[in-house]
């Protein structure tokens, strides 16, 4: 079976997003969680970075060039080149 990723835009989700990877990690544990923050300046991509260390299924990019626009726009070319390897991505 191919690898299924999940790709997460996020800004300013400090607060709920490694509760969100775990309850993915529980409902299903296979798949890869890819985590596209938009420079947040509450700390979510250096909480995500954290938790990589111990969570192989677990990868962050940090968009810089235009913080506060709608991640999911930016995020299927970002997805594509992701260090995972995935070559297609669906949009959630």
């Amino acid at each position: 079976m191919a690898r299924q990723l999940v790709c997460i835009p996020t800004y300013n989700e400090a607060d709920n997003i490694l509760a969100l990877v775990e309850q993915i990690h529980q409902a299903a544990p296979e798949l890869d969680v890819l985590v596209i923050d938009d420079a947040s300046p509450d700390g979510t991509g250096d909480l995500v970075r954290d938790r990589m260390l111990k969570d192989a299924h677990l990868e962050v990019i940090t968009t810089v060039a235009r913080p506060r626009l709608e991640s999911w726009v930016w995020a299927p070319p970002t997805c594509r080149d992701s260090p995972l390897g995935y070559s297609t991505v669906m949009p959630p």
